[in-house]
């Protein structure tokens, strides 16, 4: 006669980390002054936008901003760690403001964040 046998279920919370990217607002600072189409305000600094995976774990691949308003695409300069996507504008201008998406393909698939480019205009009154 066999002994009774005895079945132990083992059971485990599956652990599900969102993966998700995350990247924060830049502002363009500018002065008055007059402008036109063929003369724009530029900011007085460079604007850098960036974005980065919330796991640490996760390299990028490829990766890129596109600005809502008109769809334009730009090509993301990766960290020599694949761990931060950047966009640099060296003169930026007030039509560069906007709504930008950045998108990180990465080996656990495409991540996105919402990123804001705000124009600030500063007036000196004398």
């Amino acid at each position: 006669m066999w002994p009774p046998a005895v079945a132990v279920l083992l059971v485990l919370p599956v652990v599900v980390s969102a993966l998700s990217a995350r990247s924060p607002p830049a502002v363009l600072q500018l002065q008055t002054a007059k402008t036109s189409a063929a003369h724009p305000l530029h900011a007085s600094d460079e604007v850098v936008l960036w974005c980065a995976p919330d796991n640490l774990q996760i390299t990028i691949r490829k990766a890129w901003f596109q600005r809502k308003r008109d769809k334009k695409r730009f090509d993301a300069l990766l960290s020599a760690n694949k761990k931060n996507a950047t966009l640099t504008f060296p003169s930026a201008t007030i039509g560069d403001a906007g709504e930008y998406s950045c998108e990180l393909d990465t080996q656990h698939g495409r991540l996105t964040s919402q990123v804001h480019l705000y124009g600030v205009l500063f007036v000196l009154l004398q």
